[in-house]
């Protein structure tokens, strides 16, 4: 019997072609990094099984991933050969990625972003207990954000300290409970 974690990694690695399809990035437009989390939505990234890895593995995939675009983009007739190896040893870019992710993170969500926020979803903590949103809920989180609840909806919980996922869409921000599967449109306040 396959894994869900091994299924996921082959679904997504069988996607991988069509990221050299025309559309790919044109060399000197590739984004430095890549996030596994998002390119896809939070419902096939859990269907994939993607969310029980741990977070080492999510950094392994996305570096190897990141590598792999890179090359799509740089060297684009050598990728699609058949039998070409993925790119590695793209240290420099993950080095500047990871450099700036801190003050993209830091400005993830405000009404005037800094050019370099470009960070599309970020991972915290809410701060003490958390007994879900009934409407016009604060989430405080423990990287010093505050988010307000933006779309209608309720739910009702008792935990101490969820891990949540606050994701970018193109209408706005989406938080989700880590586990349960809820989520809420959300707004950043501070």
């Amino acid at each position: 019997m396959i894994s869900p974690r091994l299924l996921g990694i082959g679904l997504l690695l069988g996607a991988a072609p069509a990221l050299a399809a025309p559309s790919a990035p044109a060399p000197g437009h590739c984004p430095a990094h890549v996030d596994v989390r998002d390119i896809m939505t939070v419902s096939q990234y859990d269907r994939a099984g993607l969310d029980k890895l741990s977070k080492a593995q999510i950094t392994a995939l996305n570096a190897w991933l990141s590598d792999y675009i890179h090359g799509l983009c740089t060297q684009p007739s050598k990728a699609k050969s058949a039998g070409a190896a993925p790119p590695g040893g793209n240290a420099g870019a993950r080095a500047k990625a990871k450099a700036s992710a801190a003050a993209a993170a830091a400005a993830f969500g405000k009404p005037k972003p800094s050019p370099t926020a470009n960070k599309s979803r970020i991972e915290s903590h809410i701060a003490g207990e958390f007994h879900g949103w009934t409407g016009d809920t604060v989430f405080r989180l423990t990287n010093g954000q505050v988010w307000k609840q933006a779309g209608p909806g309720y739910f009702q919980t008792d935990l101490k300290r969820p891990r949540v996922v606050i994701k970018k869409l193109l209408i706005g921000y989406v938080l989700k409970v880590d586990g349960y599967g809820k989520e809420v449109f959300v707004r950043r306040i501070h």
